[in-house]
């Protein structure tokens, strides 16, 4: 996310995008070549463009706040307002650019096609706390630090260009077919002579199957060594591994509406899959009533606010989507909350912006501070799992109050027998890596747990001198498991 400077270069972006805008008449910088391109960059993107920005501005090439980025001296500024700026560059300076970490987007001229006009209010939400409560509890910090694992450690980098980007594509596209949604496939499309794919799972809605929300991240990686080491945990391998814990949770759940989980490819070097999705979204009319945008959501730094929430303000249903996730955020985490005040940028929930979706971001308040941001120091290590948690449950229960959650829960009763005894008395019975409360058999060594969403757990039973054991267990709508758990003594 943020801080690299979107890139791209002078082809068709997609199927839905145009050539880039007409460069005839744009005179070239000193050392320029013919071949090039016009695109769009921010200032708030890369600390050094930031730094350099006033300089670049006057076009003062003497400035030495320019020595951090030399190649800005080989553009050519066509407009500039506020923050932001439209430049030519030859390849070689963009692709220069592109390897410090500074991202260059595109520039097109063509408006995008209109999209359906979304709701201007989310409709009140008739989800009981209770349930909300229960789905925030269900989910999973270890399932979560699991997907990192494998997507962050295993696989060195998950550049978008790489094999390592369509491993972690597998690797996502098997967690959601796992899961058994209603539909899982790549999303395919060349871009600029590669084969890029996003991510997508689909749950539809018992009510209203055309109306469509989005949990959404991008999974790819950049560093600046990114075709060898790009680990990206923090971004984004954290809001990557809450959109596939999001599909688990709502597979076995009903709602009301249809809800998309989609792991992007291509935000680090232009919003490339996010836009090939909003753009296919916009020419077949869906009615897409919102996109939860998650990046960089598993560091956190005490003493700071933890939540950086972001949108739209011309867009009253992406300010709704932001009152929603603050409300949540408040009322079932002790997350502290920040607005920026500003419109969105630097990540996928612009793309869906630009085409007239409701769109929001969650990010961590101290993306600007991570030391390892686009680094390959960005690894596991740095993720902060509790927090992680919070941030994506906030996302999760957003989406069920939108999308009009309909399940009920159910409940898990048991006996735990213990070999030589017979009653296990004293037995501590958990869901494993879920905020579900853990109980303690009573003198008859039975136990329930109540109000569990539907789904697949892992239950954990544990006592002194006994082996700790596990088994898998199904819970399913408005309705009681149960099961007999045998514990064996520890060997001496």
């Amino acid at each position: 996310m943020r801080g690299a400077i979107w890139v791209g270069v002078g082809v068709l972006v997609s199927l839905f995008w145009p050539a880039p805008a007409d460069v005839s008449s744009v005179g070239l910088a000193a050392g320029s070549s013919p071949q090039g391109a016009v695109y769009d960059i921010d200032e708030r993107s890369h600390p050094a463009l930031a730094a350099a920005w006033e300089a670049f501005a006057r076009q003062d090439w003497d400035d030495p706040d320019l020595a951090g980025l030399p190649e800005l001296r080989r553009a050519r500024l066509i407009t500039i307002d506020g923050p932001r700026a439209r430049v030519w560059l030859d390849a070689g300076a963009a692709e220069n650019l592109r390897s410090l970490g500074v991202r260059l987007r595109l520039a097109c001229d063509r408006t995008p096609p209109p999209a359906r006009t979304a709701s201007v209010d989310l409709p009140p939400s008739s989800v009981p706390s209770g349930v909300l409560t229960s789905l925030a509890a269900a989910v999973s910090q270890k399932q979560m630090m699991t997907h990192l694992d494998e997507i962050s450690r295993k696989i060195p980098t998950r550049y978008c260009y790489t094999g390592g980007m369509r491993s972690a594509t597998r690797y996502v596209l098997q967690r959601l077919r796992q899961y058994k949604l209603d539909r899982s496939y790549y999303d395919t499309f060349n871009y600029a002579g590669y084969t890029i794919r996003n991510v997508v799972g689909v749950k539809i809605g018992t009510l209203y199957p055309d109306r469509i929300y989005i949990i959404g991240a991008h999974l790819d990686s950049i560093s600046p060594v990114p075709n060898t080491s790009a680990p990206g945990a923090e971004d984004n391998g954290s809001g990557s591994a809450g959109v596939v814990e999001a599909a688990r949770l709502f597979a076995r759940l009903r709602t009301e509406s249809t809800l998309y989980f989609v792991c992007f490819t291509g935000e680090e070097v232009g919003l490339i899959g996010s836009e090939h999705l909003a753009a296919q979204a916009a020419e077949e009319g869906w009615d897409l009533q919102g996109f939860f945008d998650m990046d960089m959501v598993g560091f956190d730094l005490p003493g700071e606010p933890d939540l950086w929430l972001e949108g739209f303000h011309a867009n009253p249903g992406s300010v709704a989507l932001l009152d929603l996730l603050e409300a949540t955020a408040r009322s079932y985490t002790d997350l502290s909350v920040y607005r920026y005040p500003k419109d969105g940028w630097g990540s996928d929930h612009e793309a869906f912006d630009e085409f007239g979706f409701p769109a929001a971001l969650t990010i961590d308040y101290d993306w600007d501070s991570y030391s390892c941001y686009h680094k390959t120091c960005d690894v596991v290590a740095n993720i902060v799992p509790s927090h992680l948690r919070k941030m994506v449950l906030t996302n999760v229960l957003a989406a069920a109050q939108a999308a009009g959650l309909q399940s009920s829960p159910g409940s898990i009763k048991g006996t735990v027998d213990t070999t030589g005894s017979g009653i296990g008395a004293g037995v501590k019975i958990e869901l494993v890596g879920t905020g579900y409360q853990p109980v303690t058999t009573g003198a008859s060594g039975t136990f329930v747990l109540r109000a569990i969403l539907p789904g697949d757990y892992t239950l954990r039973a544990s006592a002194p001198r006994y082996r700790t054991k596990e088994l898998p267990v199904v819970v399913e709508e408005e309705r009681t498991t149960k099961l007999t758990v045998r514990l064996t003594p520890a060997a001496k």
